[in-house]
């Protein structure tokens, strides 16, 4: 197994949209200077895509040599491409290039038909660290476009290159690569140590300017849309590709430009400019810089967001799980207007999952906005977005998704109509776990977030798959399987952490989905202690307001003395039983 992974999306330069093929090496590397010199590399932006134009047909050269291997354009690369790859490298960045599964591709760029391996190996002798296949010459004899990556994809694999080559699937959101994408993710990455990335739609762009509204098929908002329809095939060392960003002179409002980026951000997309780099606007540079939006893409759950409300067409909410911080439960939450007016939208905790009082942030202002009970809500512009980070305690639900492992490969995350994720397909004899679930000092009821057509019992068990059964959560049967119902049950006098394996069984063969699970307890266990104590320390605020308003009351010292006294007291009494985990 490799020892060092890159699980997150990748992020740098595409060449395509700024330079089409007309391209050289001295354009390349005028790219790379300005990726360090403007401070891009060190925030991340480290890939240069190399796409179409580095070996086209018909150019007045052979392609390939007599033995077969592709040869580099020797008027754009007079030096040759491996001394580039190599100037690249000594700057700290990484190169990628492009072919077609077919015969050609686009812009009549020789493809790798019959030479898929022959070309891998070509790659990798160039210094690869990302290869990016697209289909514009189709699969050829292949039985289907997902035969013939994964037979492309196969010969990354058993090359055992000793670098970390990312893969991009360029399948123009079709030919059913919502599923095969994922599925060769998940191998790829487990053996090679690099990710995979699938296109979830057309270019970003038929032509200049962009579309932003979704009257378009090439639009940001299509293309959002698009991607949104598959959450679940976002997780570490696999990505939705949503396209370059095109960020410059593209007819789009300043809104409209960072609705685009941030929309790209929550879904972890790669984040690939497509702007000229040699003249970056300032505005331009300041806004791929912000190093907080830059951090939600690259979170390390590598989550994308699902729609928590739309309660006004047009004006919605979209969450996105990113890691834990210092045990407190972290959510990117973007309102995003799509209506053409400046309009107010609010966001509730419960919404997300979250207790009362959550510290929020604005993440483009890099600005903290206090803490606020129940929720938040803001103006927001036409077309665009507030971006904020929502920091407080999860209500303590877990995510169906989350499974740590599964008895069955069928189990899988799917989007479910209340606009989060779900796992389908839970059939008798399934099992899933899930690690380290807190019951407190004393577990007392089950909460479960489930549809199914028939009747059945979910059953929870610790410590092991045959481990005891501390509750049975009896699913009535609704007769569809998007009809979601909560279901309680009594759970059996549990402490602490454990990890639990969640079973169903059933007379029939229908089988379950489940949305969430939540264990009520009597209290938080000492490890999450935390937030009680800063809850308590915001109270202890408040009182102390209280007793200065007192104090300014009084006219004697002695009245003083103590008030003050008594709530340095009963401050202390406090803070030290919240500390032994003890109830007040």
């Amino acid at each position: 197994m490799p020892e060092s992974r890159v699980s997150t999306p990748p992020m740098g330069f595409n060449t395509w949209f700024i330079y089409t093929d007309l391209y050289n090496e001295d354009k390349i590397k005028l790219v790379a200077d300005k990726l360090v010199s403007t401070g891009l590399r060190d925030l991340g932006y480290t890939y240069i895509q190399i796409d179409v134009g580095l070996c086209v047909a018909g150019s007045g050269y052979e392609t390939r040599d007599a033995n077969g291997n592709l040869k580099a354009d020797p008027n754009r690369f007079p030096g040759g491409i491996l001394p580039l790859a190599e100037y690249i490298h000594r700057n700290g960045l990484k190169v990628g290039y492009y072919t077609d599964l077919g015969v050609t591709g686009c812009g009549n760029e020789q493809g790798s038909y019959g030479h898929y391996r022959q070309d891998v190996n070509t790659f990798i002798s160039w210094g690869a660290d990302l290869i990016k296949v697209d289909s514009g010459g189709g699969h050829v004899d292949y039985e289907s476009h997902a035969a013939a990556y994964r037979d492309f994809i196969d010969g990354i694999i058993d090359a055992s290159p000793d670098r970390k080559i990312a893969f991009n699937i360029c399948c123009g959101g079709g030919f059913g690569v919502e599923s095969f994408g994922p599925e060769l993710a998940s191998d790829y990455y487990s053996k090679v140590g690099a990710p995979v990335f699938y296109r979830t739609n057309y270019d970003i762009s038929a032509s200049m300017p962009i579309v932003f509204w979704d009257d378009d098929t090439h639009s940001v908002i299509r293309t959002f849309d698009k991607t949104a329809e598959h959450p679940e095939n976002s997780f570490p060392g696999g990505f939705n590709d949503m396209d370059a960003l095109i960020l410059e002179y593209n007819g789009l409002t300043p809104d409209e430009n960072r609705a685009y980026f941030t929309l790209w951000c929550i879904q972890s997309s790669p984040l690939l400019l497509a702007v000229d780099l040699p003249n970056i606007k300032s505005e331009t540079l300041e806004m791929i810089s912000n190093k907080e939006v830059i951090a939600v893409d690259q979170d390390p759950l590598c989550k994308a967001a699902t729609k928590t409300s739309e309660t006004t067409e047009g004006l919605q909410v979209w969450s996105k799980i990113m890691q834990d911080e210092n045990g407190k439960a972290v959510r990117c939450v973007t309102l995003f207007n799509r209506t053409d007016e400046k309009r107010e939208i609010g966001v509730t905790w419960n919404e997300l999952g979250m207790l009362d009082s959550c510290s929020v942030r604005d993440l483009w202002e890099k600005k903290d906005l206090g803490l606020f009970e129940k929720g938040f809500s803001c103006e927001v512009p036409s077309h665009g977005v507030v971006l904020l980070k929502v920091t407080g305690m999860s209500d303590g639900r877990t995510e169906a998704e989350d499974f740590s492992s599964s008895s069955l490969q069928s189990v899988k995350a799917e989007k479910c109509e209340e606009s989060t994720l779900d796992v389908g397909n839970i059939t008798k004899g399934c099992c899933l776990k899930y690690d380290k679930i807190d019951f407190g000092s004393g577990g007392t009821s089950l909460e479960v977030r489930a549809a199914a057509i028939s009747d059945g019992v979910l059953e929870l068990r610790i410590d092991s798959a045959d481990g005891e059964i501390i509750s049975e959560c009896f699913i009535s049967g609704t007769g569809g399987s998007q009809n979601w119902e909560t279901y309680t049950s009594r759970i059996n006098s549990i402490k602490g952490f454990h990890d639990v394996y969640i079973t169903y069984r059933s007379d029939f063969e229908e089988p379950l989905k489940l949305n969430w699970f939540r264990v009520n307890h009597e209290g938080k266990t000492e490890e999450k202690s935390g937030y009680e104590i800063e809850r308590r320390t915001v109270f202890h605020q408040d009182v102390l307001k209280t007793a200065v308003i007192v104090v300014l009351s009084l006219t004697s010292l002695a009245g003083i003395i103590t008030v003050v006294w008594l709530y340095v007291v009963w401050s202390k009494k406090t803070d030290a039983s919240l500390l032994k985990g003890e109830k007040n």
